[in-house]
């Protein structure tokens, strides 16, 4: 499966979810890193990096800033893709 790049920004973002004691990880099924390396087989949390247009979406709280929204777009698009949760406010 390939996936386009998001644009280096230097901002990952990751979400902890627990169920029941336990964390949620996803095994990576993509072959290739930014980095070059095979990460196929490989657990980690669900997450990615803040790609520039979520800097201009308005979709977050009222009350964050707009590097916190940017943030939650982020974290609402990865949740949703990579585990299929829907992200509703942040703690």
């Amino acid at each position: 499966m390939k996936k386009g790049r998001a644009v280096a920004t230097g901002i990952g973002v990751f979400a902890v979810v627990v169920k029941e004691g336990a964390p949620l990880l996803r095994r990576r099924i993509e072959e290739d890193s930014l980095y070059g390396q095979d990460l196929s087989g490989k657990w980690e949390m669900t997450g990615g990096g803040v790609e520039l247009p979520q800097f201009k979406v308005k979709l977050g709280p009222e009350s964050l800033s707009n590097y916190q929204q940017s943030i939650f777009v982020c974290l609402q698009q990865e949740l949703s893709e990579e585990a299929g949760l829907k992200l509703l406010s942040l703690p």
